[in-house]
């Protein structure tokens, strides 16, 4: 029913609506329609007497509004009404602009440019992840920094030596702390805090490329210069900036931080033929690297910014200044106080007595050229092969064979030769004579020898293999084989005698006796099996060693014994760069292949053991290991061996003449057990 209270409110509004509809008559048709809406609304409310209540969109305005007196205004009902007697302007079409061909453009090159950063970074990825790959191992950046390297040309199938990375290695806890401060205060301050990338040093030596047009340089941590010392020339080409850092990330990935202030310490160019900080010390200051003080220390990490040019010996002034600086950023970081600074420019430099002489490694470069040749075919150039050699060990081997032969001239003894080999048959030493310079015959490796009784060990342990122990009793007692008796050293005979005593005591009449009865073609059989390839003589006189065989040989045989009776193939080339940094040959290790079954192999092991605490090789005994040896003395004391290995490595050592002439009553219980027994002091590590 309708409220006729509010009935002339509503009508004066129809008459507005009315008047609008006669304004707007040219109004797009959904403007019409919406007044239409509009009308059919009010009507409505007109005749149900409800009209809605509206809610303003914006401020009332003056003079626009209607008012309802309080009184008359139902519990519903508008409180203002819209003057529309005002004129309004014609509204203008509503018709909102469609996307254009730049708005398509522009949206392309975002999503364009978004899937081409996807790309990039999947495609980044998988380049990252395959230099990762093709970059050196673990294992191969291991054995790089310990290596002994040549650096050598290849030309016309002629291989020269044009540079040797003699390093001895020093380790970290050998070296007084203001050493490795110095360079790390000149060097990468960050060393301790940063990834093995410094990302400011990198943009800053990027910003100097660009803008001043030098090339690439600087900017690198001590990570990086490990790995270029390591594996990459003095390019500073884009493209080996990047491998280099990405190397330098797996070498923070893989080791620790001191592990690698160790690597970069021992491999650092320090100039002329000097690598790493012990040469160094060595070779300027006539002392050990643990000898350094501040200021020789601060020299040396002053050298490596430009080992010429910074020499402490060719330059000293230009060196005092840089190391100057190096002691000024070690106060600033708190490594040393300003009166350690003012008291090591006192101090300055104090020479020592040490004498710098270079690892003697010609003996196995020149054995290794055959394989180099086989190896690299027709490559042709410059490349760095990453030797097995241990600097220490062959430097070692070198002074004990000079020392103890010069004691020994009056005994009518001339030469020697040491040869060491790893477990798996890895070249540690070879010292192929007294002294390269004076005679190049590789005694180790050319030339060809009597092993005499330390080739019966490989007797005894055919006899272990078949039904023989230490047991066993056996006859000390002249023996006759077609007019040929053998004799024992002292010309005396035990009588019975078990089989154990007759090894440690090595006589000469039982391993004939052993040699009888397990047969000559069993014997020759088992040696060749055991690897010897070299013929040796068919008759008996074998169980005394007569036949010939190099050292290597030799030692080869008593190396499978060493590594628990698994074949041993001798090698010293571990791996081949060319001079980016490229792979060229990595060493594999042979087919793990049983020579020698556990139970023979203990037996004679136990047996090679007394020989040394209590039988002809006493002298060899080491205080803290347990050595497993042999001696051998050829007939007329012409050759002189001890061969003995513990669990870390095989030693072979001889002493004879090249011209075959006997020496003065040594023995290898004697000379040659002493001077296996001062080298392995030094070198085998309990």
């Amino acid at each position: 029913m309708t409220n006729h209270s509010n009935a002339p409110l509503l009508r004066k509004i129809l008459d507005q609506l009315d008047a609008m509809e006669s304004r707007f008559g040219e109004m797009r048709r959904s403007s019409e329609e919406e007044i239409r809406v509009l009308r059919t609304q009010v009507s409505q409310l007109l005749e149900q007497g409800d009209p809605p209540k509206e809610e303003p969109q914006n401020p009332p305005q003056e003079n626009h509004l209607l008012s309802i007196p309080a009184g008359d205004a139902p519990e519903k009902s508008l409180s203002t009404v819209p003057d529309f007697s005002t004129p309004i302007p014609e509204a203008t079409r509503s018709n909102p602009k469609k996307p254009g061909r730049s708005y398509f453009m522009g949206c392309l090159l975002v999503l364009l440019t978004a899937a081409l950063i996807v790309i990039g970074l999947f495609l980044g990825r998988q380049a990252f992840e395959q230099m990762w790959d093709a970059l050196p191992s673990r294992e191969q950046i291991e054995t790089t920094s310990r290596a002994m390297q040549f650096i050598l040309g290849k030309e016309k199938g002629n291989i020269e030596e044009i540079a040797v990375v003699n390093t001895v290695h020093v380790s970290l806890d050998q070296m007084p702390p203001h050493l490795p401060q110095a360079f790390i205060a000149i060097e990468d301050q960050r060393f301790y805090q940063h990834w093995g990338l410094d990302p400011l040093g990198m943009l800053s030596s990027l910003g100097r490329s660009i803008v001043q047009g030098k090339r690439l340089g600087g900017g690198s941590t001590i990570s990086q210069q490990t790995v270029k010392n390591l594996f990459f020339n003095s390019s500073r080409s884009l493209y080996r900036k990047i491998k280099e850092s990405v190397l330098a990330l797996k070498l923070e990935y893989y080791f620790s931080k001191n592990d690698i202030l160790h690597m970069y310490l021992n491999n650092a160019y320090f100039g002329e033929t000097i690598y790493g900080i012990e040469a160094a010390a060595l070779s300027y200051y006539a002392k050990h690297a643990s000898e350094l003080n501040l200021m020789e220390s601060a020299m040396l990490a002053a050298a490596v910014k430009g080992p010429n040019y910074y020499h402490p010996q060719k330059h000293p002034d230009r060196s005092r200044i840089r190391a100057r600086l190096v002691l000024q950023k070690m106060q600033e970081l708190g490594f040393i106080s300003a009166n350690d600074m003012a008291q090591a420019l006192a101090t300055g430099i104090q020479m020592g007595k040490a004498a710098w002489q270079p690892v003697q490694h010609q003996f196995l470069r020149d054995w290794i050229v055959p394989d180099l040749l086989a190896i690299l075919g027709k490559y042709e150039g410059r490349f760095r092969v990453l030797t097995t050699l241990d600097p220490k060990i062959q430097h070692d081997a070198h002074v004990a064979l000079q020392t103890q032969l010069r004691k020994a001239k009056s005994r009518q003894v001339e030469q020697g030769a040491i040869l060491s080999l790893g477990k798996d048959g890895a070249v540690l030493a070879m010292q192929g004579g007294v002294d390269f310079a004076e005679s190049q015959l590789n005694r180790c490796t050319q030339a060809v020898r009597s092993p005499g009784s330390a080739l019966k060990t490989f007797l005894y342990l055919t006899a272990l293999e078949h039904g023989m122990n230490r047991n066993t009793t056996l006859e000390d007692a002249p023996v006759e084989i077609d007019d040929w008796t053998p004799n024992n050293f002292d010309n005396d005979y035990l009588g019975e005698i078990s089989l154990e005593k007759a090894f440690i005591l090595s006589r000469n009449t039982v391993a004939v006796s052993v040699l009888q009865q397990i047969g000559l073609d069993t014997y020759l059989d088992r040696l060749r099996r055991l690897g010897l390839e070299r013929s040796m003589p068919a008759n008996f006189t074998l169980a005394l060693g007569t036949g010939e065989m190099t050292m290597l040989e030799l030692a080869t045989l008593y190396a499978v014994l060493a590594n628990d009776g698994i074949k041993v193939v001798p090698y010293a080339i571990s791996g081949i760069l060319d001079m980016q940094g490229e792979l060229l040959y990595w060493h594999k290790p042979v087919p793990v292949k049983r020579l020698v079954d556990a139970g023979p192999l203990k037996q004679i092991k136990e047996l090679l053991s007394k020989v040394v605490k209590a039988g002809t090789g006493q002298k060899a005994a080491l205080a803290h290991q347990t050595v497993y040896g042999k001696t051998g003395t050829s007939q007329g004391f012409r050759d002189a061996w001890f061969v003995g290995f513990t669990d870390q490595m095989t030693t072979a050592v001889w002493l004879g003449n090249d011209d075959n002439t006997p020496m003065d009553d040594i023995t290898g219980g004697s000379l040659p057990a002493t001077i296996w027994k001062k080298y392995m002091e030094k070198v085998a590590v309990p």
